[in-house]
């Protein structure tokens, strides 16, 4: 069995990268940041699974509670953007309602 040690730190580091690219993301770099952050993700769930981190008895212990806060912390960055893209979309989808009305006003008036 790998080091307990060294996969926490392993996990961390996988897990803080994730939680980094996610805090950076913005539209310029939305592909790059998230796709990073995904295989991130991917690693750290593979080394957990690699070492069945969720049911070894005692081995990771005092570094679980430190794996689970940074795993709470990451679903929350994900439950944010989400959040942010939605009011986004739906703040474009409302102006473009009122460019459709703006549109249908002046095609009813002809133009005057």
């Amino acid at each position: 069995m790998m080091n307990v040690k060294l996969t926490e730190n392993r996990l961390t580091r996988y897990m803080n990268r994730t939680l980094a690219m996610l805090s950076a993301l913005d539209v310029d770099n939305f592909e790059q940041n998230f796709n990073i952050a995904f295989e991130n993700m991917k690693k750290a769930d593979e080394l957990k699974k690699e070492v069945n981190f969720d049911n070894s008895p005692n081995a990771f212990d005092n570094s679980r509670e430190k794996i689970n806060f940074l795993a709470k912390q990451i679903q929350e960055k994900y439950d944010n953007i989400i959040k942010e893209y939605e009011d986004e979309i739906s703040q474009i989808t409302e102006e473009l309602k009122v460019i459709r009305n703006k549109k249908k006003i002046v095609l009813y008036t002809g133009g005057r």
